[in-house]
């Protein structure tokens, strides 16, 4: 079930079936909507107890009806966790899915080989479902499938399915890449001799900070603007590109440029990695966009500057992944007063 405005006026959607509230004022839109989940969960209740289960894909064919208004990223990370969840458990009750069953499955999950990489799969890709799937489970509770309890409450017989069970692993998010600024000079200068077409590619994730997804899309040059649309958010952004990129997109004309010519964003992977291990560094595509973060910060530039050249949602995000570059040179400029040490 979700609540829509169209057209100025309020709509609410419930499996395929929409109806309109005749009203143009969200908080009466709302209230109405409120009203509506109360009579929903009635009925699921009323389900439960003429022993009518509700199936795993059923709920996840309702949420994801739920969850169509949310960005397209955001859908297919929804989507993803949850067939994580089916492949374990199976089409089998909602109710099934017990304390003891969401440890197992937490488990299986971080145990799982990535199906390009053979590797297994990474501490923060295992909490990026497991992020989704617990706002997926908080729907099931909410909409009767589940008996509701709140987080952080343990089970006490390892039967009530709880979210505390389905916890995140604890991972370093600090990123500091070790690759210097000769480091980036002679990956460019490999990829001009090994794939020239990468070059621009490369040039522009690094000089404006763009992830792989990002810099594989199309993207806009302007007359000293770069315009792309985020990955994670949808939203375009533009930002004024540096002296420093000019003689990569010299060639550019103004106007919409696909900058490199495959189909798949792992053949751009692919030929990263390939040209990375010809220059004898080690730095994948998408660190391109940390090691635009980390020089900056290393020459003296304001975190939150660099939270906004970024695109983070905050300052608070970009501290979590590069405040310790902060920290560090500011220790060292500290030190830089001593009068204990003799002038020379």
């Amino acid at each position: 079930m979700r609540l829509f405005k169209r057209h100025s006026h309020w709509y609410i959607e419930y499996r395929g079936v929409k109806k309109s509230l005749r009203t143009t004022d969200e908080k009466l839109a709302r209230a109405a909507f409120k009203a509506y989940e109360k009579k929903s969960l009635a009925e699921r209740l009323h389900i439960h107890s003429s022993d009518e289960l509700i199936l795993l894909e059923s709920f996840i064919a309702e949420y994801k009806e739920f969850r169509r208004d949310k960005n397209k990223n955001t859908q297919r990370a929804d989507a993803l966790a949850l067939q994580k969840l089916l492949d374990f458990y199976g089409n089998r009750p909602m109710v099934g899915l017990k304390a003891k069953v969401l440890d197992k499955f937490r488990s299986y999950l971080f145990n799982l080989e990535s199906e390009r990489s053979k590797k297994q799969v990474k501490p923060n890709t295992v909490n990026n479902w497991i992020r989704h799937l617990r706002i997926a489970l908080k729907a099931a509770m909410r909409w009767g499938y589940l008996p509701p309890l709140s987080e952080g409450i343990k089970p006490m017989d390892k039967k009530t399915p709880t979210l505390e069970t389905l916890k995140t692993y604890r991972v370093d998010l600090r990123k500091n890449i070790p690759v210097t600024e000769d480091d980036i000079r002679n990956l460019l200068a490999q990829a001009k001799e090994i794939e020239p077409c990468m070059v621009t590619a490369m040039a522009v994730q690094y000089y404006c900070g763009l992830g792989r997804a990002e810099v594989f899309s199309t993207i806009v040059i302007s007359e000293d603007r770069i315009t792309y649309r985020r990955k994670k958010t949808g939203k375009l952004k533009s930002i004024k590109f540096p002296d420093g990129l000019v003689p990569y997109i010299a060639h550019l004309t103004p106007g919409m440029h696909k900058l490199v010519p495959w189909e798949s964003i792992d053949t751009y992977s692919d030929k990263f990695a390939m040209i990375a291990r010809k220059a004898g560094i080690k730095i994948s595509s998408h660190a391109m966009r940390h090691a635009f973060a980390t020089h900056l910060l290393n020459k003296g530039a304001r975190l939150e500057d660099v939270s906004e050249l970024m695109d983070h949602s905050s300052v608070d995000i970009t501290k979590r992944f590069y405040g310790h570059i902060s920290s560090d040179r500011l220790n060292a400029t500290i030190n830089l007063l001593n009068l204990t040490k003799k002038v020379k």
